[in-house]
């Protein structure tokens, strides 16, 4: 008796170890840092509609400690207990997979295949990105072992061939459920264009797949972080992301203005970073129930956070932190401070190119489908048109992507194309002719007080004495208007230099003088045209004398009745 029992007491002994052997205990450790794994452990609750706050998956992944190896059971307990603490209830076998993702592997299998010493045909990942210059066909694409790395490499191809001296630049992100698009514009330096996506799958069977939500978010924070310093003048735009939803959301909130209760809905950053600069707002941002609210020079100011998604178009409320908000308008600040303008100045040199705002001015809206086809039907490039023309090819890359050119650029591309007037690359005119004829002082006064581009010009049938009297009552005109400017302009009153600038004007007084004045030019059977945006004259067969001549907006045209196109008379208010 003493003997079989003595030898089932050796038998356990030596199968314990083997029963060890068999069913290991797993150990686990995470290499992602304390936001990433909070961010993982937030969308693996999201999934599965149970929300919890940036903060508190922070506390609970900081109670965890996945950064020191230890035993699932026990991590699996631990985080079942600090998530209740918050409110949220899971199970244990919930609590693996969780813990799975917080160490960065798709599911609590793949964790534990990571763990195992042999190979256990794991999923090779691969992020591929291929990189553009200058709107040319983009060559090969480069795989690299992590997004990281990749993002390594994009930042050194910027770094070869872009200068770090202070211009206008932007940065566009663009972010879908495969693929990260980034362009690079410079007012100088090589356009950019990267894409990046993911490949995954086992051995050498690979396919495209979903780029990981959190891998992606830190995409953004960093190229914000890294380029806008590196860069100064740099803006990257269409940079935030939702704290709770996938990152192809795009921001798209109301923006509501407290003291008078206008609201408007921004469209993504070119229309939501102009709103938000001109408030002129502290970034001391609160979340008051569903809105986040600020101050700022024109009394508190609330954004309620929506999001448009760039797959199916659904709109979608919340997920905006106030540290976010916060890091925005600082960042405006900094770059109003830098470059001396605001948003809206910030995208009109980038638009044209220029670096100082007020070289905008001479630049004016050009068809862009009209350029296309004639490039299309002249078979050039853009590269190969910046040569015929003479222009910069970040010069013809602006205008076929913003449809604005400087007025001396619209003649060279026209010749460039073969075109028989540069008037052929502008928009159609809403009315058959070059502008409004003007016959009553008080509609001259409008068609003229909300510009500031002068110029006076007189039409070839205008000859000796005439053109001598024409040109005495034209000079009287301007001043009529320019001292209109000095009250009612769009740029302002002037701070020194113009005597009596401050004085009230009256216009109906001004305009009945000004009546006098078109009187006496009407007696004389010479018309009074104000264009409406730039023409070149000579397009069509008329003022062949200065053939090429732009006739800016607000440009006072005077011509002998007979010789204009459209004689009839044009209201300057219903345009």
């Amino acid at each position: 008796m003493w003997a079989r029992t003595a030898t089932r007491s050796a038998t356990r002994e030596f199968r314990r170890p083997n029963l060890r052997k068999e069913h290991p205990v797993a150990s686990i450790v995470s290499t992602l840092s304390l936001p990433e794994q909070a961010a993982r452990l937030r969308e693996f609750l999201a999934a599965r509609e149970q929300p919890l706050s940036d903060t508190a998956a922070q506390n609970v992944c900081r109670s965890i400690e996945l950064h020191k190896p230890g035993e699932s059971k026990l991590l699996g307990r631990k985080l079942v207990a600090a998530l209740a603490a918050h409110g949220v209830v899971i199970k244990h076998s919930n609590a693996l997979e969780a813990l799975a993702r917080m160490c960065g592997k798709p599911n609590w299998m793949r964790k534990l295949q990571a763990d195992l010493p042999f190979d256990a045909h794991q999923e090779r990942v691969h992020y591929g990105l291929l990189t553009s210059m200058d709107g040319e066909k983009a060559g090969g694409i480069q795989l690299f072992p992590s997004m990281s790395e990749a993002t390594d490499h994009l930042l050194k191809l910027l770094e070869a061939a872009w200068p770090t001296a202070e211009a206008v630049a932007l940065a566009t992100l663009g972010i879908g459920e495969q693929m990260l698009v980034v362009e690079f514009e410079h007012p100088t330096a090589p356009w950019l264009d990267f894409r990046l996506c993911r490949f995954a799958g086992l051995g050498d069977r690979t396919e495209l797949g979903k780029l990981p939500p959190t891998e992606s978010r830190a995409f953004c924070d960093r190229l914000i972080r890294t380029l806008e310093y590196t860069y100064p003048g740099l803006l990257v735009v269409n940079s935030m992301r939702s704290t709770t939803l996938p990152p192809h959301y795009y921001l798209c909130p109301e923006v509501r203005r407290v003291e008078t209760g206008d609201v408007v809905t921004c469209w993504a950053d070119l229309e939501l970073l102009p709103v938000l600069d001109s408030f002129r707002a502290l970034p001391n941002t609160v979340l008051v129930g569903d809105v986040l609210r600020f101050d700022s020079d024109q009394g508190p100011i609330e954004l309620k956070p929506l999001w448009t998604s760039n797959t199916d178009q659904r709109h979608v409320p919340g997920g905006l932190a106030p540290a976010q908000l916060n890091g925005l308008l600082t960042r405006l600040a900094r770059l109003r401070r830098m470059n001396g303008g605001n948003a809206t100045q910030h995208f009109g040199r980038v638009m044209t190119g220029v670096q100082r705002a007020e070289d905008v001015e001479n630049h004016f809206p050009v068809s862009k489908a009209a350029l296309d086809v004639a490039m299309r039907e002249a078979n050039l490039s853009p590269k190969q048109l910046a040569s015929l023309s003479g222009l910069a090819l970040n010069a013809v890359q602006r205008i076929r992507k913003y449809g604005f050119a400087h007025e001396s650029a619209v003649p060279l591309l026209s010749g460039a194309l073969g075109l028989a007037s540069p008037n052929a690359l502008l928009p159609e005119e809403k009315q058959d002719g070059i502008g409004y004829r003007i016959e009553d002082g008080a509609t001259f006064l409008t068609a003229l007080k909300q510009t500031h581009v002068w110029r006076r010009i007189f039409g070839e049938r205008l000859q000796g004495a005439e053109l001598n009297e024409v040109n005495r009552i034209a000079e009287s005109l301007q001043e009529y208007v320019e001292l209109l400017q000095l009250s009612a302009g769009p740029f302002g009153k002037p701070t020194e230099g113009f005597e009596g600038a401050e004085e009230p004007i009256d216009e109906p007084h001004l305009a009945a003088h000004i009546q006098e004045l078109l009187d006496e030019l009407k007696a004389m059977d010479v018309a009074v045209v104000v264009t409406t945006q730039v023409r070149y004259a000579g397009g069509s067969g008329r003022l062949e004398s200065m053939k090429g001549m732009p006739l800016h907006h607000g440009t006072l045209f005077f011509e002998k009745l007979a010789a204009l196109k459209s004689p009839q008379t044009w209201s300057a208010t219903s345009a």
